[in-house]
């Protein structure tokens, strides 16, 4: 079937008037995405001014339009907005270019919001750029969505620690780094002792609690530079930056003595809960992170073999 062209009275008919100006000012004025208008100078501190805000800003920072028109967009960063996203914001405004970010802001009473920003140079009558405007979109439960799928994703549910494919991403890391500038690493192996017999004897929901137990004790007890992580059923590992074997040995054997002291009911039965504790630290001869964590096995194995709980160490061949 062939389309129907429009009539000759359709085509002869005199174009729509557009719509006056105070059509699109209500609008601009009543949209769901932010919209902001400022100075186009100057784009050094202190930036330029606001001249005008739409009610979709007000609603979401909290402030007045008597508290925002006439200061600086700069106003809603603060401490956690990136220096990066900054830089590249103003070098496309000094440069009367549009700009493209994701940024995080803040609003009045300190709540930080994600926002989608288009910025782009506004022309008067003669085509001079006199103004930036600014569209912007709340994006704050799309980034929270994203950052908890993530760690959901590297993260072992059972005890908050890093799961193995987080932590062999984080050990490689920080072996790289360890040996471009020289510095110490030490490796800690941990394996709950009798986990099977305590699973087969008190059930698993017993054994669920202990690996809770030892990866809470780990994230109480290390550093914020240190990297613990499940590899799997009751092996635990962590990374010692800046740490020699003598230093990675007293952290291993303050952990043992820890996790020892936290033996006791559970679930109406009386559990015994040790570890044994393998240490290394990295070797000038390590060619990858798999090295160490092999030699800290090695050494969790003697710690076994002499006994359990307790921490054996496989220090760098001199």
């Amino acid at each position: 079937m062939r389309p129907q062209l429009p009539s000759a009275e359709f085509l002869s008919a005199p174009m729509p008037e557009p719509p006056d100006l105070h059509f699109f000012k209500a609008i601009v004025a009543n949209a769901n995405d932010i919209v902001i208008v400022t100075e186009v100078e100057p784009s050094d501190e202190p930036g330029p001014r606001i001249v005008y805000v739409n009610q979709a800003l007000l609603n979401l920072t909290g402030y007045t339009e008597e508290e925002i028109v006439g200061r600086t967009p700069r106003i809603l960063q603060g401490p956690k907005t990136s220096a990066k996203t900054r830089q590249k914001v103003r070098e496309a405004l000094e440069r009367r270019e549009p700009v493209r970010v994701e940024i995080l802001n803040y609003a009045k009473d300190g709540a930080e919001y994600w926002l989608d920003m288009s910025i782009f140079p506004l022309h008067n009558a003669d085509g001079k750029i006199t103004h930036f405007g600014a569209i912007e979109r709340d994006i704050t439960q799309q980034k929270t969505m994203a950052e908890e799928l993530a760690r959901l994703a590297n993260t072992d549910p059972l005890t908050g620690l890093d799961n193995r494919r987080a932590f062999m991403t984080k050990a490689q890391g920080e072996y790289e780094r360890a040996r471009r500038y020289a510095r110490p690493l030490g490796i800690l192996q941990i394996d709950i002792d009798h986990f099977k017999a305590i699973n087969d004897s008190h059930g698993h929901h017993s054994g669920d609690e202990i690996l809770r137990v030892v990866g809470l004790i780990c994230r109480a007890s290390l550093r914020s530079a240190d990297i613990a992580g499940r590899l799997g059923g009751e092996e635990f590992a962590i990374l010692l930056p800046e740490a020699p074997l003598a230093e990675a040995r007293t952290i291993g054997e303050r952990l043992r003595s820890m996790i020892e002291a936290e033996s006791g009911w559970n679930r109406g039965r009386e559990v015994d809960l040790t570890v044994s504790i393998g240490a290394t630290e990295l070797c000038c001869s390590d060619h990858h992170i798999n090295d160490a964590l092999r030699r800290a096995d090695a050494a969790l194995y003697e710690a076994k073999r002499l006994g359990r709980n307790r921490v054996a160490h496989n220090g760098c061949e001199r």
